[in-house]
């Protein structure tokens, strides 16, 4: 599980800059997905449903 979420926070990285401004996208990224989840992964090559349940898995992985 260790690696599957180093794995997923190393993917995120590459979308954001580096220092407060990373910190700042990866925050809006994460509210635009609690905010729209089905419609965010309808957009993606995966089943949506499969993938919001992932996400949510990681996170409550993730949380401490």
């Amino acid at each position: 599980m260790a690696d599957l979420i180093t794995r997923y926070q190393s993917l995120g990285a590459h979308f954001h800059p580096p220092a407060e401004a990373g910190h700042q996208t990866a925050a809006a990224a994460r509210q635009m997905w609690q905010d729209n989840p089905t419609e965010l992964a309808a957009r993606l090559p995966w089943p949506p449903d499969r993938l919001i349940a992932l996400v949510e898995y990681i996170n409550r992985a993730t949380q401490p």
